[in-house]
């Protein structure tokens, strides 16, 4: 196994808000085709300097079963570029609203549905033989679970699912997935955040912070944790502008902050605000208003996406299946028009929600999404300046 180069360490980060600045740490990605199809509610991990993705749903096209990796290097954008991987062994086959986490070479997915049959099982990907393999536990499994979170606990590694939909109803149930000794346990707590979907979650330290989501009825604001020791839930009383009642946002955890962007707040009101919480002051700080900025397809392209993935449903696959489906790929990816490389400043994402985010050497990488049933593939980097901010400036 090749060994993995020591990255650099965040040291007490913040970030830098002040003066108006924050419009010019986004970057844009533009990569030339081949380009994933449009997506959201796939899964992103960062293994290296490479960003795997896997399946996910277009509302024009359906759930996608493919694997998509991107190499990342902001010192030369040249070799950014987009692969689609052909693994072997027991396909997944298509997911979304799945969950994945990495643990050296290898990527653990969980959960999800293809929209008709939910999945119980994980399945394992070696990203260096690229074969999959569906894990038999020694325990007994969780039920299908989808929309749920996935954290991967390295001190005792384990992978922990909390939440999401369990036989069409919403779940505050914890599942842990100890993947030495292949089992499966389900701890309970007198105390429980309510049912949720859709909610974020991270490891900092010795908790698991989760927050928002959707219930029954509404989009949550509530902000917990789990103790990892104990596994004893807590509500967290936090101060400042927290992002309030949202679901279907991204959040990184970076140095001793929490980045959380994007997500839905009602129907057809996604956003692109951005908020940070820092665990050592419990202290929220909104660091991007809502931004509105010029939609990434003018209408005609919108219609023509629009009329090739109707395109994708009469389809009728035979023995020239994968002959199809690349020349389909081909035509998605023409839709949004010849693409010059390079990273281009000062682009802030368009509003989204079911989105990835991941950290790498300094930058958090916004991948997909949707807006308005209108799925993106488009990719930014958000730059994380190592500055503390003493006097914060209201933007």
């Amino acid at each position: 196994m090749e060994e993995q180069k020591e990255r650099p360490a965040f040291r007490n980060l913040r970030i830098d808000t002040a003066r108006y600045q924050y419009l010019g740490l986004w970057e844009e990605l533009r990569i030339p085709p081949p380009l994933p199809p449009r997506r959201c509610h796939h899964s992103a991990v960062m293994i290296q300097n490479k960003m795997y993705i896997y399946g996910g749903q277009d509302v024009h096209i359906g759930v996608l079963g493919d694997l998509w990796v991107l190499n990342i290097d902001p010192s030369s954008s040249s070799n950014e570029l987009w692969t689609e991987l052909h693994p072997s062994g027991d396909l997944p086959g298509p997911l979304c609203r799945h969950s994945a986490i990495s643990r050296g070479n290898l990527i653990y997915l969980f959960g999800g549905t293809n929209n008709s049959v939910e999945n119980s099982s994980i399945y394992v990907l070696n990203t260096e033989n690229l074969v999959w393999t569906k894990i038999n536990p020694s325990s007994e499994q969780p039920p299908a679970i989808d929309s749920h979170s996935a954290c991967f606990n390295e001190a005792d590694n384990t992978m922990i699912i909390f939440g999401g939909y369990i036989n069409g109803v919403h779940s505050n149930e914890l599942y842990i997935y100890n993947i030495q000794a292949n089992e499966w346990s389900r701890p309970n707590s007198q105390r429980k955040p309510d049912p949720r979907s859709d909610h974020s979650a991270v490891i900092y330290q010795n908790y698991m912070w989760v927050y928002g989501g959707s219930s029954e009825s509404e989009r949550l604001s509530d902000f917990w944790r789990l103790n990892l020791r104990n596994l004893q839930w807590e509500l967290v009383q936090s101060e400042g502008i927290s992002p309030g009642t949202v679901s279907g946002h991204s959040v990184c955890v970076c140095g001793d902050v929490m980045l959380v962007f994007g997500g839905i707040r009602e129907i057809i009101k996604e956003t692109n605000s951005m908020y940070t919480y820092d665990f050592s002051s419990n202290k929220w700080l909104m660091i991007q208003h809502e931004t509105q900025i010029k939609d990434p397809l003018s209408p005609s392209e919108i219609e023509n996406y629009r009329k090739l993935a109707k395109q994708r449903h009469t389809v009728q696959y035979s023995s020239k299946e994968e002959s199809a489906k690349a020349d389909l790929t081909k035509q998605r990816s023409a839709v949004v028009g010849a693409q010059t490389q390079g990273r281009v400043k000062g682009i802030v994402p368009h509003s989204r929600d079911g989105h990835s985010s991941i950290v790498f050497e300094g930058g958090m990488y916004v991948f997909a999404g949707d807006r308005h049933q209108m799925s993106f593939n488009d990719v930014y980097c958000y730059s994380i300046q190592e500055q503390v901010l003493k006097t914060p400036v209201a933007i």
